[in-house]
């Protein structure tokens, strides 16, 4: 053996102790999202090294199952997707199903946030068809509900399928894949302006998932929490929670939640006529947004923006938004929010006295209204659009 090959096994197996070392000490940490926060890059080297060969891939699914739902708030999605696709690739070689399914329900998230839903389906599919076949059914139904959640998102009722994965869930009687399911559950309902039932599920989750090791879970729980409190006009109750649910998102460098939740402020404000707190949370939120490039969340600020410039008179600011919003739910093909930004703009024409361009922007949104499935809030638009043309 040369000396170069020799060094060359030494630094190898260095590696993997140093991998297994970060293993440990991710499993027996007391604040995991503190140490995942500081230690981030040293993490990721980690599995880069542990990735370079098929014989480590078990120390590597490791490090990313715990690491996963970190990446994805820090809004680390393409070098995280990489990484996600070469474990993928090793898993089928390997013949590992249930890592494979796994790693298959973890690249449909990453695709849900960065807003490529058709893809985050066929991953979702995938990932169902596996689990079914393993018989795994609480990650069937936690795989399941994320499916009912995209298919909503991109037009379809998926509310029925989420009730199937929600009995599943229930059968296994695993605690967290049920809350899991629930939250997916309180978001359609979101998507269907259900806002009682949406904060009754969010509660639910809130309440399974009150412990260390599930913060994110009960963080994104409470971000519905806030908002659907906001719909209910429960504000008192709002403004006891969201500082420190503020501050702790900091903390934990969750950025993408932060996001949402000053999106989801920025509502709240807007619902009790505050236009100008409304402005500020919501250009904070697209000030965060910049670094994020979430396009979903993007779009819904642009949107926002656009009603509320509208609304101060500032219609040149609110036409140039919602036109940055019309090209991103086009680009994302989501028809139920390009509809409803045309129809803002469609105000905007109607301020200036131009009825005949707010008519035909509102012509358009109808029609291709009407090629989606006859889903609540759908029909609440359709009803609108009507009246108005």
């Amino acid at each position: 053996m040369t000396s170069l090959s020799k060094w060359q096994q030494i630094q190898q197996r260095q590696g993997i102790i140093n991998a297994e070392r970060w293993l440990n000490t991710l499993k027996s940490a007391p604040h995991p999202d503190q140490l995942v926060l500081q230690e981030y890059d040293n993490l990721l080297r980690a599995i880069e090294y542990t990735l370079d060969s098929p014989a480590n891939f078990d120390l590597a699914y490791q490090l990313i199952h715990i690491l996963h739902t970190y990446a994805v708030g820090y809004a680390d999605w393409e070098r995280w997707l990489t990484y996600l696709q070469k474990a993928h690739h090793i898993s089928q070689s390997l013949q590992k199903k249930y890592e494979e399914a796994t790693l298959l329900d973890m690249i449909g998230n990453v695709h849900r946030a960065q807003g490529d839903f058709k893809k985050a389906e066929t991953s979702w599919r995938q990932a169902v068809a596996l689990y079914k076949q393993e018989s795994l059914m609480p990650e069937y139904a936690i795989s399941l509900s994320s499916l009912a959640l995209v298919l909503t998102t991109l037009g379809e009722d998926g509310i029925d399928i989420c009730q199937t994965a929600l009995t599943i869930a229930e059968e296994s009687q695993d605690d967290i894949a049920r809350a899991k399911v629930i939250l997916n559950l309180s978001a359609i309902h979101m998507q269907r302006r259900e806002w009682q039932m949406a904060w009754q599920a969010a509660k639910v989750v809130y309440e399974l998932t009150n412990q260390p090791q599930y913060v994110v879970w009960n963080t994104r729980a409470l971000v519905n929490i806030l908002t659907c409190l906001g719909r209910l006009e429960k504000w008192d109750e709002i403004n006891e929670t969201f500082p420190q649910l503020a501050d702790d998102l900091i903390q934990r460098g969750d950025i993408q939640t932060l996001a949402k939740l000053r999106n989801n402020l920025g509502g709240i404000a807007f619902n009790i006529h505050n236009l100008p707190e409304a402005e500020q949370h919501w250009q904070e939120a697209l000030k965060l947004q910049s670094t994020i490039q979430d396009p979903v969340e993007m779009a819904y600020l642009y949107n926002n923006l656009g009603v509320v410039y509208t609304r101060m008179g500032e219609l040149e600011t609110a036409e140039e938004m919602l036109q940055k919003a019309i090209a991103i739910q086009g680009q994302l093909q989501n028809i139920y929010q390009w509809a409803n930004a045309m129809d803002n703009l469609a105000d905007i024409y109607e301020a200036q006295g131009d009825t005949a361009v707010a008519r035909q922007f509102r012509q358009q949104a109808y029609a291709r209204l009407q090629t989606l499935p006859p889903a609540p809030q759908i029909q609440a638009l359709l009803a609108a659009l009507q009246a108005k043309i």
